[in-house]
């Protein structure tokens, strides 16, 4: 066989790749050699590869990894691979080996690293990066403070629902706290509620209920074969159940009724709240120039064994009120309980028994807040002359309690 070159051209050539020589070697990188650096040409901190695999470390645990060319780097840099993406600090480089750890200056997780035992193959990319953000738990729970200070909402656009054998507590803002001035508008469990695959369970009240209670904890139903709506019986009506559980049994009287919505209830009461005077002796009847304001408690015994578990309810009011002067002045009142509107009365001088004066009379609900527990009772003047001593005879009692 001849060792001279054959002509270019024809099928022979077709045998043949010609390549262009350059002037430097071919790069090493990957190969294992004794010879410090002289084939790698791997000059800045661009993407650079890891010439072997290697696991990830626990959290302040170290691994040793071969790169082409150690002098690039220096202790204390940071590199990110880049697939799968983790931080790990330099602690130090000999020659072409570089120790890298798995821990923040402080000691910390770095939050963004996976789970320890993951593999870094060879060939894997990286480069330089700054110091990622490592935080402790407090410094974590105090930005997060900061952030839900200023939020005027949290908004979670997909939120799933809870499954059929969870049990949920819900939470809520506290608005007050009469134990401490000083608190804060922090978002806390509500104690005593809990749902529990969709059933609300009043785990906080006993089963020492009185019957005058009843009402407070029953539901509307709706039978799923007469499609009537019905009032389920309140836990209380059940004997022999738990405390905290009586509840669900009265929500589900039997599987052929459901829950629509709470029940309100009229309680029928007759409680004198207030009598200034005795009606047939004007003598002693109350005496006011302008514009008078009378408090009228509701803090009596009938009521609160009614709306101790409300935060406000409606009182069925019933006033009966009489104006007297000496001089007529053609005057009008006006007469509002708890702000609200009740009527308007004239003062009047005419005949001098109290048979002859004009009285008012009615019944109306009134607002009040379970937390006074009172009514205010206002009675100004808004037309004819000012200025007078007007006399004034009121009885206000209560008829019934809306809850």
């Amino acid at each position: 066989m001849s060792n001279e070159c054959q002509p270019c051209g024809g099928e022979q050539a077709k045998k043949y790749l010609l390549v262009e020589t350059t002037a430097s070697q071919a790069s090493s990188c990957g190969e294992s050699t004794n010879q410090e650096n002289q084939n790698c040409n791997k000059k800045d901190q661009t993407f650079d590869s890891f010439l072997n695999g290697f696991i990830v470390p626990l959290s302040g645990n170290s691994v040793n990894v071969n790169v082409c060319n150690g002098s690039l780097y220096v202790h204390g840099q940071w590199i990110q691979t880049v697939s799968p993406v983790c931080y790990f600090k330099i602690l130090s480089v000999a020659s072409n080996t570089i120790t890298l750890v798995n821990q923040c200056p402080q000691g910390f997780e770095v939050p963004e690293n996976p789970e320890a035992g993951l593999a870094i193959p060879a060939g894997a990319f990286f480069y330089v990066v700054s110091e990622p953000q490592c935080e402790s738990d407090e410094e974590k729970v105090e930005n997060l403070n900061k952030a839900l200070g200023i939020a005027e909402a949290l908004c979670v656009p997909v939120m799933v629902e809870s499954d059929d054998i969870e049990e949920i507590q819900p939470v809520g803002r506290v608005n007050a706290n009469p134990a401490n001035s000083a608190f804060k508008k922090c978002i806390k469990r509500i104690k005593g509620v809990i749902f529990k695959s969709g059933a609300l369970f009043l785990s906080a009240l006993k089963n020492n209920i009185n019957s005058t209670e009843y009402g407070l904890y029953r539901k509307l139903g709706i039978n799923n074969t007469s499609k009537e709506v019905v009032e389920l019986p309140n836990y209380g009506e059940f004997t022999g159940a738990l405390d905290g559980k009586q509840y669900a049994v009265g929500a589900f009287g039997n599987e052929s009724e459901k829950i629509v919505g709470p029940a309100s209830f009229f309680c029928p009461v007759d409680v004198l709240l207030v009598e200034n005077a005795i009606p047939e002796s004007i003598p002693s009847w109350t005496s006011f120039v302008g514009d008078l304001m009378v408090l009228i408690s509701t803090n009596i015994a009938e009521i609160n064994a009614i709306i101790k578990h409300k935060d406000h309810y409606h009182a069925l009011v019933h006033l009966s009120m009489v104006l007297d002067e000496l001089i007529p002045s053609g005057a009008i009142f006006k007469i509002e309980m708890n702000n609200e509107l009740v009527g308007f009365l004239t003062s009047y001088s005419g005949a001098s028994g109290f048979g002859g004066k004009k009285w008012f009379n009615i019944v109306m609900p009134i607002k009040v807040m379970a937390n006074l527990n009172q009514i205010s009772m206002k009675i100004s003047q808004i037309q004819g002359t000012t200025g007078y001593t007007i006399k004034t005879y009121y009885k206000v009692s209560a008829k019934g309690i809306y809850a």
